[in-house]
C-alpha cells in the first residue's frame, strides 16, 4: 500500500453509536432495510454554500435522500470502530483533507484520530 488519502474521516464514530451498538446489530440482522433516523440528522442541511448546486443535487433522481438503512449504518460504524482501533498501527503515508465547515464529522475527532495514526509521514489539511 503506497499511501492513504482520506476525505473527512469520521473516526471515531459518534457517541450515540456506542450506546446503540447492540440495538443496531440486532436491527441490521432482523430488519436490514429499516431506517436509522439518528444517523442522518444533518442531511437536511445544505451540502454547499451554493444554493443552486445544492438544489440541483437534491433534485437528481439518482441521489438517495432517504434515511440511512440499518445494515449500511451498522457496517459503516463497524468500519469506523475498526479504523479507530487500528490507527496506531498505520504505517503508510496518510493525507487527511477535512472541511472546516463539515457538519457530519467532528473536526476535533478527526484531528485526534490523525494524531493517533502511527505513520511517520502524515499530513492534515483543513479546507
Amino acid at each position: 500500500l503506497p499511501g492513504v488519502a482520506l476525505p473527512s474521516p469520521g473516526a471515531p464514530p459518534p457517541p450515540q453509536a456506542h450506546a446503540n451498538s447492540l440495538t443496531r446489530s440486532i436491527r441490521a440482522a432482523v430488519a436490514p432495510k429499516s431506517v436509522m433516523k439518528y444517523a442522518n440528522k444533518n442531511l437536511s442541511e445544505p451540502l454547499t454554500h451554493d444554493a443552486a448546486s445544492d438544489d440541483s443535487y437534491r433534485a437528481d433522481p439518482l441521489v438517495y435522500l432517504g434515511g440511512l438503512r440499518a445494515r449500511f449504518t451498522s457496517e459503516v460504524l463497524a468500519a469506523m470502530h475498526a479504523a479507530t482501533r487500528a490507527a496506531p498501527s498505520f504505517s503508510a503515508p496518510i493525507l487527511v483533507m477535512f472541511g472546516t465547515e463539515n457538519k457530519l464529522n467532528s473536526y476535533a475527532d478527526a484531528q485526534r484520530w490523525f494524531s493517533a495514526c502511527g505513520s511517520q509521514d502524515k499530513t492534515f489539511v483543513p479546507v
